[in-house]
Order: structure tokens, then sequence, then C-alpha cells
């Protein structure tokens, strides 16, 4: 049954007479649903962090630190700077009964080096195709004209077509993390 009913004894067996029993009703609450942890959290480098996670059934979110501890009650949680990567935990609470505690992990990955790129000079207007060594964690070298990405080729080569003399801005990309190194000028010249 949802909540049976128990006898329980109230009093002293001393005289071996029988005591009083009263009943006595033991009550089985629901488990709350698990919370909803909202977004994954990964960044490219330290950076503030609050965490967020959506409530179910009326209950209440409750955050633990990575050792466990109880943190703080609320949708969300705000985690300061966080430099490394780390795990807290969250689960939902309702009338002292606990869902399942989730980890919820801030990845915190290592930003690319700068890619390794030559200013470029051509004899004339025209196409040239733009190539550079990435950077430390990178695997790839992305180039932009006035804050556009050039996009590669179909056989994965950077072209672009050059009319005059300009900067463009060269990064490192890495395809796994999705995290980008700050911009690496490079000089394009027509015609020097």
């Amino acid at each position: 049954p949802q909540n049976p009913t128990y006898t329980a004894a109230t009093g002293k067996h001393t005289t071996g007479c029988r005591i009083t029993l009263k009943p006595m009703t033991v009550t089985i609450k629901p488990v709350p649903a698990n919370p909803t942890v909202n977004g994954e959290y990964k960044y490219c480098s330290a950076t503030e962090v609050t965490l967020s996670a959506t409530q179910n059934q009326g209950a209440n979110i409750q955050w633990y630190r990575p050792n466990l501890s109880p943190s703080n009650t609320g949708n969300t949680t705000q985690l300061g700077i966080v430099n490394a990567t780390t795990t807290y935990y969250v689960a939902s609470e309702l009338d002292n009964c606990y869902s399942d505690t989730l980890p919820v992990t801030v990845t915190i990955n290592t930003k690319p080096g700068q890619p390794a790129v030559s200013d470029i000079t051509l004899c004339a207007a025209g196409e040239v195709t733009l190539a550079g060594t990435p950077g430390t964690n990178g695997n790839e070298v992305r180039w932009y004209a006035d804050n556009v990405r050039i996009e590669p080729d179909g056989q994965g080569h950077v072209v672009y077509n050059a009319t005059a003399n300009t900067t463009l801005t060269a990064t490192t990309y890495n395809t796994q993390t999705g995290c980008e190194s700050e911009g690496r000028s490079v000089s394009l010249t027509i015609g020097a």
C-alpha cells in the first residue's frame, strides 16, 4: 500500500501484561524526478561560471560542491572564476526526499597558441592560397578578412581573391574543443 498502517507499542512491558498499542501510519513519499541541467559548460580559458538547472514537479534545486558538501539552493549557482575542469553536483529536493545526484562538469580547455604565418606579397591582383602552421593546442589555421571567415574550398584550401592591399587575420583553431586563439595580423601587399 501507498501509506501502510503499522501497530507500535508506546509503553514499557515490565509485568508481563499486555501494553497499549497504538496505530502508526508510515508515509511513503515519492522521490522527486531528477533536475534538468541547462546547457553544457565548456570554455577555452578560466572564466566566471553560473550553473543552471530546471526543477520538476515543484521540487527545489540543491547544488553541491565538488566534495559533495551542500552549496546553495535555487535554479542557479554562481561559482565565481573556474580555473580548471571541475565537477559539481545537483539534485532535486521535495519534502526532504532527494532525487539522484547528477554530476555537472565545468570543462576548461586550453586556448590554442597563435599560428605561424608570414606576410604575403603578390606581383598582381588575383587569387592566393593562404597557409600557415597551427599553434600549440590546435590543429587548423583559420583565416579572416574584415572579421569574416574565408571558408576553405572543397579540397580544404583557403583561397583569397586579392584585389587591393589589405590586412588578413589568422588564428589557430582546435576542432575537438572548439577553442580558437587570438588573431595574428598578416599584411597582404600587391605590386610591391
